[in-house]
């Protein structure tokens, strides 16, 4: 392999923290602990273009089902970004109980919440404007700092 193109981030005062990436046709988004979310058109892979940037303060981890982003903010929450218009993102939803978000999937109409200290919990992501969790669903026997699911065999 041989790099194609190397490529920094807009900061405040320079300081940027990449964490995450995620592909979509011909578009990239790039989490940021410090800045948010940024999108770039990458339809010319050795000369990507800014589009826009998402201020989030905390963006950890990113996934992606049916046009839509979530992003974990590090304690600000889960955001749910409507990408249906790559070029024009519209907030849809925010999930905020507290705690340290690490990591999230998503799989059918839940999305699974990794908390550094606090476990997992699940939210149901139906209605992106009115996230639902219930209590029981969430384990808190453990942190947890990431999630891998397996959608063949209906297991995290």
């Amino acid at each position: 392999p041989s790099m194609v193109v190397h490529f920094g981030l807009v900061g405040a005062l320079g300081l940027t923290y990449a964490i995450d990436i995620f592909s979509s046709g011909d578009f990239l988004w790039v989490s940021d602990l410090y800045n948010g979310i940024h999108a770039f058109d990458i339809t010319a892979p050795a000369h990507p273009a800014s589009l826009y940037r998402i201020f989030l303060a905390g963006a950890h981890d990113l996934a992606f089902d049916n046009n839509y982003l979530y992003a974990t903010l590090e304690g600000n929450g889960m955001q749910i970004i409507d990408l249906s218009d790559p070029k024009n993102p519209l907030n849809s939803g925010l999930y905020k109980p507290g705690g340290l978000e690490k990591a999230v999937r998503i799989y059918q109409n839940f999305a699974y919440i990794a908390y550094a200290v606090d476990g997992l919990q699940i939210v149901d992501v139906t209605d992106k404007t009115a996230l639902f969790h219930d209590p029981s669903w969430t384990y808190a026997e453990t942190d947890a700092k990431s999630i891998e699911l397996d959608p063949e065999n209906n297991a995290l």
